[in-house]
């Protein structure tokens, strides 16, 4: 596979293996199509990244969401730094990430709710800190700290 660059062409779109950008550019982009936009790569891809978190976390919505935050996370810094040597891995991993996050953000949520809902159910569980006050001991500890 031979060394590519990035390079703008219409619409702001970068453009991989042209030489002008490989000049410019410190750091290169592989890929066996030359001439192929990141949008492209990005839309050749994506269903791919979905089909692989469906089949390894089995929730097609949340794999779904996690490929768009990992397509939007390439397109901002595939941009800037060039397109990885294995793009679809790159992809897979950073939405594997995020889907990993939002399931134990989820999770975390479902517990706080839980011992909530627990708490409401039994309002006797926690001590009333007013009902415990005493003037008399607190007007002696005082006066004892002197």
């Amino acid at each position: 596979m031979e060394e590519e660059a990035l390079e703008r062409v219409g619409d702001g779109e970068l453009a991989i293996g042209s030489p002008a950008a490989a000049a410019t550019s410190a750091t290169s982009a592989t890929s066996a199509t030359s001439g192929t936009t990141i949008v492209d790569l990005l839309r050749e891809l994506a269903p791919q990244v979905v089909g692989v978190l469906t089949r390894r976390y089995g929730n097609w919505a949340a794999a779904e969401d996690a490929t768009q935050e990992a397509l939007i996370a390439a397109s901002t810094q595939w941009a800037a730094s060039g397109v990885p040597e294995h793009p679809k891995a790159w992809l897979v991993t950073v939405a594997s990430r995020r889907l990993i996050d939002e399931f134990r953000s989820d999770g975390a949520r479902r517990e706080r709710e839980a011992a909530l809902s627990l708490d409401a159910a039994n309002p006797t569980s926690a001590p009333d800190p007013a009902a415990s006050y005493d003037d008399a001991s607190a007007s002696a500890a005082l006066v004892g700290a002197r």
